[in-house]
């Protein structure tokens, strides 16, 4: 049966899809992502510097060609918790299937908020594991954000930090066990960014996996939406989406897609950017595009 588009974001959705490459099963995932999307906020709600008040973010990763994340919002701020839906698609020979989060961005330090966190760990069999993470990285920041998986024990969960002003990736990389990933991090990051890194830049978080028994982190920031919506920067994230083995092209077309006709002085659509790592080596790159409605 022929799914019809019907709603502005729906729409979106559907051409997002397309373009990377799901084909017929475009419509149906634009149709099941967006699903009882009414509750979605006032734009510009509680806004914070990754989404920057919008409803919509979509997740690419180089390491995983042909693969759509769709992030929403679902509800309203509360509490000092921001609640979206995460889900990444990807297509099957009998249609589609997605890996599916909740998730959340902390927006204050909280009871609840930590409470929050708490929940994710536990599900994921790794709450001794968190404690001793969080005793060493919340000496140099705050927790932020934290994606369970919607079914419980299918999927790992992340737990990510945001390091306070003036704390090195390199202190609290260290802290954990990880610091020999952060050369690498920081060289990477740099490349993206098209300068260089001093002790000034900022921000950055440490994201965290648990469930798996391995040890996977990444190293993230948003200095990548403070800079310009222009030709140089999108051509920097296509070139090393391709030095990395990504799929440039289907990055680039995405990216186009998503930039308004005229952007403006404001335009924004590279938000933030993962360097992600597992035993120590050196897995990809997350980048997060901003998605606006009409």
């Amino acid at each position: 049966m022929d799914v019809l588009v019907e709603t502005d974001l729906q729409d979106l959705v559907f051409r997002t899809a397309l373009v990377v490459g799901m084909g017929a099963q475009a419509r149906p995932i634009a149709a099941e992502a967006v699903s009882g999307s009414s509750d979605i906020p006032e734009y510009g709600q509680g806004k914070t510097c990754i989404d920057a008040g919008g409803q919509l973010l979509l997740s690419l990763h180089s390491a995983c060609p042909g693969e759509l994340g769709i992030i929403r919002r679902i509800s309203a701020q509360g509490e000092g918790i921001q609640h979206w839906l995460r889900s990444h698609y990807r297509r099957t020979p009998d249609g589609f299937e997605a890996d599916r989060w909740h998730s959340a961005i902390l927006t204050g330090e909280s009871a609840a908020g930590f409470d929050y966190v708490v929940r994710c760990v536990r599900d994921s069999g790794e709450e001794a594991r968190f404690r001793h993470v969080q005793a060493r990285l919340g000496r140099f920041g705050r927790l932020r954000f934290a994606m369970k998986p919607v079914t419980p024990g299918r999927l790992p969960a992340w737990i990510g930090w945001q390091l306070d002003r003036y704390v090195s990736p390199a202190t609290a990389l260290d802290a954990i066990g990880e610091g020999t990933v952060w050369p690498e991090a920081r060289s990477r990051m740099e490349a993206f960014l098209g300068m260089r890194l001093t002790d000034r830049s900022r921000p950055w978080s440490i994201a965290v996996e648990f469930g798996t028994g391995e040890r996977t982190v990444r190293v993230g920031s948003t200095i990548w939406s403070r800079q310009p919506e222009d030709r140089a920067k999108r051509r920097r994230f296509v070139e090393q989406i391709e030095a990395i083995g990504g799929d440039g092209e289907g990055f680039e077309a995405l990216y186009r897609l998503l930039l308004p006709d005229v952007p403006g002085p404001l335009t924004r659509v590279g938000r933030a950017l993962e360097i992600e790592f597992r035993d120590g080596r050196f897995v990809g790159v997350s980048a997060l595009l901003r998605a606006d409605v009409p």
